[in-house]
């Protein structure tokens, strides 16, 4: 049998419009997401290398959510941060805001300022107390910052690979070169035109030119902005906070329908520049490697993953054999198929297997079984090659394995089969005989027999026994294995045992 896959091509310009235009809404729309913060004082880890922290949350959220820590500048304080913390968690990130330990840290002090909180925010993610208990995916976090804040964040993520995205806003980092800022994490500067304090063609500039090439970056300078941390997400008319919101939600969440919304110049921008390909960075196709049509190239999965019919691979051939060769598998062709024998009364398989229980429609094997019973002595549906049952001979439980036992069980065969326990009266003393021929069928009845043939032997006169005591002289019942004391009417006593 011969399977056609007709498999479209599906890639980038394949990318529905209605995906990237959802984009473009929820970037100029405000967040959907409720947004609530905790800091120090509800028991988050106090970092050595930072002074202070809050983090931001959605609080309607469903977990694995990717988040940012944010470092402030040269001077400033956490508080000239903390809009992005509303912002960006509303649109569903967490947002961790620090101080530093002094205003005047320079860049890279920053930068462990900013490594030192991915420990604090990893360990809430672990921490059962906190709202964040299992809501972080840890493998997607990004760092950021204002001035040497963002300088910092450059230096951060060329410290550690495992960092998902760099924001770097209005960035102050003096005489960086290529070997101090290599590293591939995504890229995005925001510099203002008129910043005099860090200003782009002395740092942003300069940081975007000696970043490598592979890396994927962009450069946004504001018209008319100066260096200012407090106009936050509302800088450029509100495009910062938009072009970063479309940052996070394309390098740190993978959204590739954000990527589109990155490549043209906000309107605000007096200079802009970036080496942003998306077909290149999102490559949609069959991301399972079970299907017909995967694609090992692709790290978007866009839903076109084909599949086989059942019971037959990608090349159309037969899983379960074709063993009349006449190119139906045997599952849905009835002339192979014997089904004399039941197949649930089958547990294990130790003769040829054929298949005896199909869904002919879809050609499912439901259970294998024996193709045929040799024998089936009871007529009850069960071959004898597949019929336990037992009988006793000898006082032991034979398989007689032709399915003829007496006994469905080897316990109802055991406790028929187990000889009961017999007494014989030897020498006026009870004694159990193993093999079940004693004389008697009990030891009450045993021990009757023995007492009077006992009294017969021993007195002419038919004395009557009167008590039995035990050797302290104190009168008991008949006991087992135990010394006892005879006293008669006529006065004679005797000693006795009765053995078991």
């Amino acid at each position: 049998m011969f399977f056609l896959w007709i498999i479209p091509f599906l890639g980038w310009a394949q990318l529905s419009d209605d995906c990237v235009e959802q984009a473009l809404l929820s970037l100029e729309s405000s967040g959907s997401y409720s947004s609530s913060n905790i800091d120090e004082s509800d028991n988050i880890r106090n970092g050595p290398s930072y002074d202070g922290a809050t983090i931001f949350y959605p609080t309607n959220s469903n977990g694995s959510l990717g988040s940012i820590v944010l470092v402030p500048g040269f001077m400033n304080q956490e508080l000239t941060l903390l809009n992005w913390g509303p912002y960006l968690s509303s649109h569903g990130f967490v947002v961790m805001t620090i101080g530093t330990n002094s205003l005047t840290e320079n860049p890279s002090q920053r930068k462990d300022a900013l490594l030192d909180a991915i420990i604090t925010l990893k360990a809430e993610n672990n921490r059962i107390a906190s709202p964040l208990y299992n809501q972080l995916d840890t493998n997607r976090i990004g760092v950021g910052g204002f001035s040497m804040g963002g300088g910092g964040a450059q230096l951060a993520v060329a410290s550690d690979p495992s960092i998902k995205v760099v924001v770097a806003l209005y960035p102050f980092l003096s005489n960086a070169d290529q070997q101090m800022l290599n590293h591939n994490c995504p890229l995005l500067i925001v510099s203002g035109q008129l910043d005099i304090i860090a200003l782009p063609s002395q740092h942003a500039n300069i940081h975007y030119n000696v970043t490598p090439n592979s890396t994927t970056k962009q450069r946004y300078e504001v018209q008319f902005a100066s260096h200012d941390a407090v106009s936050g997400p509302n800088g450029g008319g509100g495009k910062v906070g938009e072009r970063v919101l479309g940052w996070l939600h394309t390098f740190l969440n993978d959204d590739s329908c954000f990527c589109p919304t990155l490549l043209d110049a906000p309107f605000s921008a007096s200079s802009f520049e970036h080496n942003i390909e998306c077909q290149n960075l999102f490559v949609e196709g069959c991301t399972d490697n079970s299907a017909c049509n995967y694609n090992a190239s692709a790290n978007v999965e866009n839903g076109s993953c084909q599949y086989p019919p059942l019971n037959y691979d990608c090349e159309g051939n037969c899983l379960y054999g074709d063993s009349d060769q006449d190119g139906l598998c045997d599952c849905e062709n009835m002339d192979t198929i014997i089904s004399s024998c039941d197949c649930e009364f089958f547990n294990e398989n130790t003769y040829p297997v054929f298949f005896t229980n199909v869904d002919e429609e879809n050609c499912i094997v439901i259970e294998d079984c024996f193709c045929d019973c040799f024998n089936d002595f009871d007529d009850d549906g069960i071959c004898d090659e597949n019929e336990i049952s037992y009988n006793c001979l000898n006082n032991n439980c034979i398989n007689p394995l032709d399915g003829t036992g007496d006994f469905l069980s080897l316990e109802e065969c055991q406790v028929s089969c187990t000889p009961a326990l017999r007494w014989n009266c030897i020498d006026n003393f009870c004694i159990s005989v193993e093999k079940g021929v004693g004389e008697f069928l009990s030891l009450e009845e045993c021990e009757q027999s023995c007492l009077i043939n006992s009294i017969d032997e021993n007195s002419s006169l038919n004395k009557k026994l009167k008590k039995i005591t035990n050797l302290l002289g104190q009168e008991i019942s008949i006991l087992k294995n135990t010394q006892m004391i005879y006293i008669f009417d006529d006065g004679t006593v005797e000693k006795r045992i009765i053995i078991e």
